[in-house]
């Protein structure tokens, strides 16, 4: 979106023109591991934002 501002890409339609996707990444984890890892992680955030 940058380049629109600046005028590096005259338009919206020029800049769709160049997008092109490399590759997709879809999530394999379960979600119940992952509930797991970001119950986990808050509990690491809220510790070191308590010993700071």
């Amino acid at each position: 979106m940058a380049g629109l501002a600046t005028g590096f890409w005259k338009d919206r339609n020029e800049l769709e023109q160049k997008r092109s996707v490399l590759a997709e990444y879809a999530p394999r984890m379960q979600e119940e591991e992952r509930a797991v890892y970001k119950k986990n992680w808050h509990e690491a955030v809220r510790r070191a934002l308590s010993s700071a």
